[in-house]
């Protein structure tokens, strides 16, 4: 069996897979958090160059020394919108015993979190919780659709996948599966942002 580091071990929690739950997936590479807020300037693009040609009308007719160029105010930043917490993370699943069990079923599985599902007459059913679910929050499919990642001591709560890149191995077992996966998974929150996320994310440590 390989023992893997707890700062390298990931699960997943809330997937709804039962390949997936209580599976310790292997982190492949450092994990790197996202975070984006966009502000813009408070005064609309076209107001300064209005003001810096009424100023410098004004100073041409009456020989005054209004400020041409403008107010340095005028380019305040003011918040627009913060991004939800976006991440990339390489994760890999290794043979144990067989490499469809271990390897090929947890894989898919996975990588489905990120696809619609068919059903009846060809129609899709989109990926993660839906908006109504999220509002009233008293839909047990919402609960359901918002998975909690785990790396080593770092949790994040409310993820959904949106991106899956395979890479399977050359290297087979006795009934021709790979022996290993690699997945680029690309990841965000469902909510924005915010100092509250980082709190739950990093446990307070216990002093002995």
């Amino acid at each position: 069996m390989i023992v893997v580091p707890k700062g390298k071990k990931v699960e997943i929690l809330g997937s709804g897979k039962e390949s997936i739950e209580g599976r310790t997936f292997h982190l492949e590479s450092d994990l790197n958090l996202k975070l984006d807020s966009q502000y813009a300037s408070l005064v609309d693009a076209s107001a300064p160059k209005a003001i810096t040609a009424l100023f410098s009308g004004a100073n041409d007719l009456l020989g005054t020394r209004f400020p041409s160029a403008g107010f340095k105010q005028l380019g305040f930043q003011q918040w627009q919108n913060t991004e939800p917490l976006a991440f990339v993370m390489d994760i890999g699943l290794y043979m144990e015993k067989s490499g469809y069990e271990d390897v090929v079923l947890p894989a898919k599985d996975f990588a489905s979190l990120a696809l619609p599902t068919e059903v009846e007459n060809g129609g899709l059913v989109a990926p993660g919780p839906s908006a109504l679910s999220m509002i009233f929050q008293n839909l047990h499919h919402a609960r359901q659709n918002m998975m909690t990642i785990q790396f080593g001591s770092i949790t994040i709560h409310s993820c959904i996948i949106y991106g899956v890149d395979w890479n399977f191995s050359a290297e087979v077992d006795e009934n021709d599966h790979p022996i290993w996966c690699k997945m680029k998974c690309d990841c965000k929150t469902l909510f924005t942002a915010n100092t509250g996320m980082l709190d739950s994310m990093f446990p307070f440590p216990i002093r002995g």
